[in-house]
């Protein structure tokens, strides 16, 4: 698994909980809160070789259950929040596999692919891709929804940054009331406001910008070029640019 090239010692203070320092080069079993420890054992009764590191104030067990190799990642309080899976190929959705089979990356050498189940948000499965010295990411829904496709980011990338953040209520009653029946994929809290990655009822993905007092500005959905209206398309070839459309 990726997550095994850096570790940190974990290192317990009264005020925070916990937090995190660099260690040396070995590996190290650090101890782990009783809450955590409960919620742990009783969602991998079956876990095996267990490592626990600290890192971005979370508390993370590197495991085996039965012939695969996990990663699960807690807060000090004992929440879960992510649990990261290895698979074969074949273990993937059959969706997904078809999915991937007609894009653009289906003659590429899969490398390796990975399960995301994370707390809140819908499950995604990560096909890792390589092809003459490139490398891509490829994010899918259960069904088959390309959630997106970024450059690969290296064999020390853990899926830290994809822990979604919690959203409030008023976000959530505005993509209820919106967009019934979407599937949330992501949620990034950040200063400027609050993004959320979501599959709709149609099986479209959409990203939702809210502002910091959590009011909806708008909505981005992206589109091919044979869906935009074909006032836009002759627009467009009328235009300036429409040489470089290609």
């Amino acid at each position: 698994m990726k997550m095994k090239k850096y570790l940190f010692l974990l290192v317990a203070v009264a005020s925070l909980g916990l937090t995190t320092g660099c260690d040396d080069d070995d590996d190290r079993t650090v101890p782990v809160p009783d809450a955590v420890a409960d919620t742990f054992g009783g969602m991998y009764p079956n876990a095996s070789d267990v490592e626990w590191t600290g890192r971005n104030g979370y508390l993370i067990a590197d495991f085996r259950d039965g012939n695969t190799d996990m990663q699960a990642w807690f807060t000090a309080g004992g929440d879960w929040r992510m649990t990261e899976t290895d698979l074969l190929y074949d273990q993937l959705p059959e969706a997904v596999r078809k999915a991937f089979s007609a894009s653009e990356y289906a003659d590429w050498r899969v490398d390796e692919v990975d399960m995301l189940d994370r707390d809140g948000v819908e499950v995604v499965y990560v096909v890792e891709v390589e092809r003459d010295g490139r490398e891509m990411d490829l994010y899918y829904s259960a069904d088959g929804v390309l959630v997106k496709s970024v450059a690969d980011a290296g064999d020390d990338y853990d899926y830290g940054d994809f822990i979604p953040s919690r959203p409030s209520d008023g976000i959530g009653d505005f993509i209820a009331s919106r967009y019934p029946g979407a599937r949330v994929i992501d949620v990034d809290a950040e200063y400027e406001g609050t993004e959320v990655e979501l599959i709709d009822a149609d099986r479209v993905k959409r990203e939702l910008f809210f502002d910091r007092s959590d009011a909806w500005q708008y909505t981005k959905t992206e589109l091919r070029r044979s869906e935009l209206p074909q006032a836009v398309t002759a627009a467009w070839g009328a235009s300036d640019y429409s040489e470089a459309k290609g």
